[in-house]
């Protein structure tokens, strides 16, 4: 087994992917099964607890947090399209996205990313 897959802790290994994996290639790699295609439509990926809580923010929160910090939507983080909760959330090209995490030591912190049209390489 790959050294990727020996430190898991529970079996059997599922792969969520967007691309196809063909079966031998999953077996070499000691995982069983992968899930493609639209598999994170059916999924809502929100709800697990690795993912921060996302939320478009409106018209008048964009204004305000562009003012507040002196700045504009170009030079705010980005976050592109085809990213999983963009596409949850049915964000568009400008909207902002407000990201809430959680952290043990500092409690909870937010980010603010952009939507661009953009495509994973």
């Amino acid at each position: 087994m790959p050294r990727w897959c020996s430190g898991l802790a529970y079996k059997p290994v599922t792969l969520v992917t967007r691309v196809q994996i063909p079966s031998e290639a999953l077996s070499k790699r000691g995982c069983t099964a992968a899930i493609i295609g639209d598999v994170l439509k059916e999924v809502d990926i929100s709800k697990h607890n690795s993912v921060p809580k996302h939320v478009i923010l409106g018209e008048k929160e964009k204004r305000e947090l562009l003012k507040k910090y002196n700045i504009t939507l170009n030079q705010l983080p980005r976050i592109i399209t085809p990213d999983p909760m963009v596409e949850k959330l049915d964000a568009k090209i400008g909207d902002v996205i407000k990201i809430t995490r959680i952290s043990p030591t500092a409690g909870a912190i937010q980010y603010y990313r952009v939507v661009v049209k953009g495509a994973f390489k």
